[in-house]
């Protein structure tokens, strides 16, 4: 296989190129992310999306809720109740899926 050497320049845009490749996945995802809070918000921006995104939301609570291990793993995540009246992010988490 030829290989050929590169000058400085080229150098420069093929690490260039490398860097914006690199970008590219994280920055795309971002995009994503925003695009579907956005239609999360905002329900006029995509009808039929929003519905969707609303279905899977039911769906997941719903696997929450019945799966004893699902609220365990939430529970450790979050630290769970944390005594007396206070109430712990496991239960916000839970309350809020449950609605």
């Amino acid at each position: 296989m030829l290989q050929f050497s590169q000058t400085p320049r080229e150098e420069i845009h093929a690490a260039r190129s490398r860097r914006a490749r690199a970008w590219a996945w994280p920055v795309r995802l971002l995009l994503i992310g925003c695009l579907a809070t956005a239609v999360w918000q905002e329900p006029q921006l995509w009808p039929r999306g929003h519905a969707a995104m609303q279905g899977a939301w039911e769906r997941v609570a719903q696997a929450v809720r019945s799966n004893d291990q699902v609220r365990g793993f939430f529970a450790r995540l979050t630290g769970g109740q944390s005594g007396g009246t206070r109430v712990g992010l496991a239960d916000k988490l839970a309350a809020s899926l449950s609605r």
